[in-house]
């Protein structure tokens, strides 16, 4: 079952979406017209562009807020964008992981079983972003200090559960920090972006709706 995370402090943004994807009033960073310089090899940056971005934001555990951007990986396009879509139902501020699961077998069991459900899933993986090197690492080190290192200490997944009124189930963000569970399916899925993906720290999310 879901555990509660307290949370205390952590402001809110204010944040514009220029992405067609994106409604207008989801809280995102604003998307550069020019090219962001991620200090990365550009083989990476060639297989970043091969799974497109699908949202810019900011995510937030406790006292923590990171800006990421979420690669699409395998599984429906439009769970993705369904999910993306429905973000505001969270309200104002950054998205909060207010639950976590814990990376027991039978837990995995269930992710994996939604899994199996053809158009019911979608798998992203969740980068640092920024608009210069500089506010990149600033934010690996955050996503690495204040998520991954987090919930790879309490041995969990974060949960975000995402209600859409006019959905009978919400959609339900599974977030792993990296473990064998991700890291087998990033073998499969993508196995180009592991040793890359590592380097800068990650967060690979399954959403489901069942």
């Amino acid at each position: 079952p879901s555990q509660e995370l307290n949370s205390s402090g952590g402001g809110h943004q204010d944040v514009t979406a220029h992405n067609p994807l994106i409604p207008a009033n989801t809280y995102t960073t604003p998307v550069s017209t020019t090219p962001i310089e991620m200090p990365q090899s550009k083989e990476l940056l060639f297989l970043l562009n091969k799974y497109p971005i699908m949202w810019k934001g900011a995510i937030a555990l406790k006292n923590d807020q990171a800006n990421v951007q979420l690669h699409f990986l395998s599984g429906s396009s439009n769970i993705a964008e369904g999910a993306i879509g429905a973000l505001p139902n969270l309200g104002p501020g950054p998205m909060r992981i207010a639950q976590r699961m814990r990376l027991e077998p039978n837990q995995i069991e269930g992710v994996q079983k939604r899994m199996q459900h053809e158009g019911q899933w979608c798998m992203l993986l969740a980068l640092p972003h920024g608009t210069d090197p500089v506010m990149v690492n600033n934010q690996t080190a955050v996503l690495q200090q204040g998520f991954i290192s987090y919930l790879d200490s309490k041995q969990a997944a974060g949960i975000i559960n995402l209600p859409v009124p006019e959905q009978t189930s919400p959609y339900v963000l599974h977030i792993f920090p990296p473990c064998d569970f991700t890291r087998i399916n990033m073998k499969r899925f993508c196995p180009e972006l592991m040793e890359g993906a590592g380097d800068c720290g990650y967060l690979l999310i399954v959403i489901a709706t069942v």
